[in-house]
């Protein structure tokens, strides 16, 4: 979808890293293992990146894209902790479901070269 539409982003093109990550999943194999997959390619990308030491890297699922607000509140800290967990909305379905206000698997890291790896735990 973001190779068709490519040209919409063009206002940000230095400031994004684009790949594509080809599934390899087998019927009957655990989901688990086709997610460690990714996160090895999201590795690779983010070697890619020109990330430099000490800027803040968003490492959230697709579903837990933090707010512009808290970017900026981010943008704004004058020290941010190695590791950060957000706590964000947890909606069920669709934004019109919310459940609560208690997930915090979306992180943000400082990044380090050669040390910083995609990471999405609690």
């Amino acid at each position: 979808m973001f190779a068709r539409n490519r040209e919409q982003f063009k206002f940000t093109e230095i400031r994004l890293t684009y790949g594509t990550i080809g599934g390899r999943f087998k019927k009957g194999e655990n989901p688990s293992v086709e997610e460690a997959f990714h996160r090895v390619a999201l590795d690779q990308l983010l070697r890619l990146a020109n990330i430099e030491n000490d800027d803040l890297l968003i490492m959230p699922d697709v579903d837990e894209i933090p707010s512009e607000h808290t970017a900026n509140q981010l943008r704004w800290c004058d020290d941010v902790p190695p590791i950060l967990h957000l706590k964000l909305s947890n909606y069920l379905y669709s934004f019109e479901y919310l459940m609560d206000n208690k997930s915090r698997r979306a992180s943000v890291h400082k990044y380090k070269t050669r040390k910083t790896r995609y990471a999405h735990f609690r």
